[in-house]
This record gives structure tokens, C-alpha cells and sequence, in this order.
């Protein structure tokens, strides 16, 4: 059994790069999935059902398995690099176990509950209230598995092994997809084959991971009894993100039918990019590794920051100025109507203003799970849901915005959230380059903008979707190229990212 040093340990950014691989790979079959979806349904009410059930289980279940990387990852990361192999077995199979277990009385919790939780969209009609309440057989496998399914992806990421973590979340993706194209017509074809996706992924990391643990320990040994006074905070703490999403289909609810489908795919395409770099999720293992280290810690989260603007601020623009030629692009046939493609690319348009929070705010918090400054996390996501709330009223039920409302709430509290975990960071004795990022982010969009006069231009060739692909290529390339050419470090480091991509060039890591 192999728990010494790992063979196969990643660098940042080569989890960085696996997970732009795996992950493009499994939003390009989400993103298949929905193309199938909406060609065959539309925004219709079983879509809006779909993903309030989700909705609905994120606060019940899902916020659980958001715990797992807070107790696992740190501890598994210190006990692994330590060589305490005793150690790590036994916190390893008696999380395990303790994960098994409480996902099984969970599970049965839900499913009797259902009915009274159902009626928390408000806002839905007899007909979508019915099919709502009738989803949870089909869900009663992603109840049982989804917490023991984050545990194993949590373990092998505590081993730099972040490559089969995102293989999972790609078969997932990849069976609802073969699901969703074989069996399009059949009834709740969107829950049993999530169900499905999750049942095939928790095997695959289940056989490799006997390799590194014994699973069967005891739940209650002395290693996990000294992490579980910390699951009440914890469950507060991660279900207030699931609330925030639940919330907000809420307002969605009392939209039209179709609104809950259609805030969703422009959600999901969003948030692709983001999803794809996610670097929050290797940037725990780097930080708990780096702990004793204040200026390495300084100069990785300033280099991230730098990064990750020089990359979404193009992005935002693109999808800004051509969310819905996007939108049409990908979804409009079938049953998809070009009034839906108006519909959603409003809220991408909206949502796009989210990008740069969207991608940072991930990484920022895995400092403050490595650290304990849980208040910090909760501090962060009442500030986001009461500026929600608050833009909702102002914007949804006071000057009747509808679906671009939401998304305009949704944008303006995520940008609250960003700097609440900013300052934050700072709270921590952690000295970010406050000026040199607000600079950095200034040229880069002012570069943005300018690459928008041979982008409208390109765009005025022909009326069709196809031109944004030669469009978001030249503003991409045209804004992080300018970036690059800049002599402040901002544009050394995007030079020396773009060289040790390409080429494999390794100088001295920086990031």
C-alpha cells in the first residue's frame, strides 16, 4: 500500500492545466447534454424542476459534502508530507466510514421530508409542485453516494493526485450525457441519470483509492472524534452558499415557466471558464503546504489575482457584448426558440459582470479553510446573500426586470462577496498588492475594449453565431498578448505561464 511520497504529485499549475483538460472535457459533455436538452424541451417545466430539486438538495445534502475538503484535505495533507502513515489511515477510513454512514441516515431524512421541503418554491404552479414532489426516488442514489463520492475526491487531491479527481467529475458528465442522447424521451431522464453519473464516478475512485487506504476504519476513532466538533460550523457555513443558490431560485419561481431552466443554462455557461481554471481546487493542497511560509503565501495569491484578471476581464467583455450570439451558437434548435436564445443571453450578459469574483473567490477561500477562519467564510456569504436579497427587491420586484434582474443581483453581490474575502485576506496579516491589482485590472480591460473595434468588425462580415469564435479569439488574444508585452511583473509572469505552457519550460515556479 503506497501512502509514502506520492510518484505522481502534481505542481499547480500542472492541476491547473489537468483540470482546464478534464474539466473542458466535462463542461463540453454538460455543455452536449444541454444542447440535447434544450432541443428537445426547451425551457420547459421539467427543466425548471430539475434544477430546483437540485437546488433544494444542494442545502439538504450537497452542502454537506463542502465540508469534507475544510476537516479532510489540511490534516490528510500534514499526516501524508509528515509520513504519519498510521495516522492517515486511520483519519482516511474513518472519515470514509463516518461519510457512508451519515449519507445513509441522511438520505432516508430526505426522502421522508420531501414533501414539506418541496414546498420551498413558492412560486411554482400545481403542475411543476406535482413533478417536484415525485423526484426523489429517482434521486435516492445521489443521496447515498454524493457525500462518500467528494470524500475520495477530497483524498486524492490531499496527494496532488488532482488529475483522477477531475476524471470523476468527467464521467459524470459523461453518463448523463450518453443517458440524455439515448433515452431523450424518457420520463425523468435529467434525475436518474445524475443518479447514474454519480453511482459509475464513486466506483472509479473507490477501486484506486484501496491502494492508498484502508476504507473500513472506525468513525469514531481519536483522529476524526478531534475534527467533529467542527461539523454544526461547518454545515452552517457551507449550506449558506446552497441557501444563496436556493434563494435565488426562488425569485426565480415567481417568474415565468421556463425562467428556473433558462437562469441556469446562463449560469452554467458563465461559469464555465472559471470551472475550467479551478484553481481553488489544487490551491488548498499548495497553501497547507505552504503555511509556514508568509512571503511564498504573498506572492502565490498575488500572482494568482494577476492571472486571473489578465484571463476573465476578456472573457466578461466577450460574453458582455455577445452572451446571446453565444447562447444561440450552442443551444438554438429544435425546441429552443430564438426568443428562448434572447431570454438567456439577457442573463449571460448580466451574469458575465461576475466573472473576475467567480474565479477568485475559490482560492481566497481555501485560505480561510485552511486557516480555521470559518467566521470569515460565513462573514463573506451573509454579506453576498443579504446584497442579493436586497438587489432583488430593487431590481426584480421594484423596477420589474425579471430574468436580467437576477442576474444583475447575482453579479453585484458576488462582487461584495469578492471584497469582503479580500479583506478578509488582510485580516489575516496576508499583504495582497491592492494598487498593483486595481492597475492591472484597469489595462487589461482598457486592452479589452480596444480589442472590441476588430471584433464588431469581424462580427459585420455575416449575420450568423458561427463569427463569435474568430471574435473571442482575436479580443482574447489580442488583450492577453498586450498584457504580455508590459514590463511590470504582471506581464513577466503572464510571459513566463504562456512560455512553460507552451514549451515546458520550467524556471523557478511562479505560481
Amino acid at each position: 500500500m503506497n501512502i509514502g511520497k506520492n510518484p505522481k504529485a502534481e505542481t499547480l499549475l500542472g492541476a491547473v492545466w489537468s483540470s482546464v483538460f478534464w474539466k473542458g472535457l466535462d463542461r463540453l459533455a454538460s455543455l452536449v447534454k444541454h444542447i440535447f436538452i434544450a432541443s428537445a424541451i426547451g425551457l420547459s417545466a421539467e427543466l425548471d424542476v430539475f434544477y430546483m430539486a437540485t437546488g433544494l438538495l444542494g442545502v439538504l445534502v450537497l452542502s454537506w459534502s463542502g465540508i469534507i475538503d475544510i476537516l479532510a484535505v489540511p490534516e490528510l495533507v500534514q499526516y501524508d508530507r509528515s509520513g504519519n502513515q498510521a495516522r492517515f489511515q486511520a483519519l482516511a477510513g474513518g472519515l470514509f466510514s463516518l461519510c457512508l454512514l451519515f449519507s445513509v441516515i441522511l438520505a432516508l431524512s430526505v426522502y421522508a421530508s420531501w414533501d414539506i421541503w418541496t414546498r420551498l418554491a413558492f412560486g411554482f404552479t400545481d403542475e411543476r409542485e406535482t413533478l417536484l414532489k415525485e423526484a426523489i426516488p429517482w434521486l435516492l442514489p445521489l443521496l447515498f453516494l454524493y457525500i462518500p463520492v467528494r470524500f475520495l475526491g477530497a483524498l486524492h487531491r490531499a496527494r496532488r493526485n488532482f488529475s483522477l479527481f477531475y476524471q470523476s467529475e468527467f464521467i459524470i458528465s459523461l453518463v448523463i450525457l450518453f443517458c440524455v442522447i439515448f433515452f431523450t424521451k424518457a420520463p425523468r431522464v435529467l434525475l436518474w441519470s445524475y443518479s447514474l453519473g454519480i453511482s459509475v464516478s464513486f466506483l472509479f475512485l473507490f477501486l484506486p483509492s484501496l491502494r492508498v487506504f484502508r476504507p473500513w476504519g472506525n468513525p469514531f476513532g481519536s483522529e476524526v472524534k478531534a475534527l467533529l466538533p467542527l461539523l454544526p460550523g461547518l454545515w452552517v457555513l457551507s449550506g449558506i452558499f446552497y441557501v444563496y443558490e436556493l434563494v435565488q431560485k426562488q425569485f426565480v419561481s415567481l417568474l415565468h415557466e421556463g425562467a428556473v431552466g433558462a437562469i441556469a443554462y446562463a449560469w452554467t455557461l458563465v461559469r464555465l471558464p472559471s470551472v475550467l481554471m479551478n484553481v481553488g481546487g489544487a490551491f488548498i493542497t499548495v497553501y497547507a503546504e505552504n503555511r509556514s511560509n508568509p512571503e511564498k503565501i504573498r506572492e502565490n495569491l498575488d500572482n494568482l489575482i494577476s492571472v486571473t484578471i489578465t484571463v476573465t476581464i476578456p472573457i466578461s467583455i466577450i460574453l458582455f457584448f455577445f452572451g446571446q450570439d453565444f447562447v444561440g451558437l450552442v443551444l438554438e434548435r429544435g425546441l429552443f426558440s430564438r426568443t428562448d436564445t434572447e431570454t438567456v443571453g439577457e442573463a449571460v450578459a448580466y451574469f458575465s459582470l461576475a466573472m473576475v469574483p467567480l474565479a477568485l473567490i475559490s482560492p481566497l477561500e481555501q485560505v480561510f479553510r485552511v486557516e480555521r477562519k470559518l467566521r470569515l467564510i460565513v462573514r463573506r456569504l451573509l454579506a453576498g446573500l443579504m446584497l442579493f436579497v436586497v438587489f432583488c427587491l430593487y431590481f426584480v420586484v421594484g423596477h420589474n426586470m425579471g430574468i436580467k434582474g437576477i442576474a444583475l443581483a447575482t453579479s453585484l453581490s458576488y462582487w461584495g462577496m469578492l471584497l469582503s474575502s479580500l479583506h478578509g485576506i488582510i485580516a489575516l496579516g496576508i499583504q495582497i498588492s491592492i494598487f498593483r491589482h486595481l492597475r492591472w485590472a484597469f489595462i487589461v480591460m482598457s486592452l479589452g475594449i480596444l480589442a472590441m473595434i476588430p471584433g464588431y468588425w469581424i462580427g459585420g462580415l455575416a449575420n450568423s453565431y458561427w463569427l463569435l469564435l474568430p471574435q473571442s479569439i482575436t479580443i482574447l488574444g489580442i488583450t492577453i498578448l498586450g498584457a504580455s508585452l508590459f514590463h511590470w511583473e504582471d506581464g513577466a509572469l503572464i510571459r513566463e505561464l504562456v512560455h512553460r505552457s507552451l514549451f515546458r519550460w520550467k524556471p523557478k515556479r511562479a505560481c
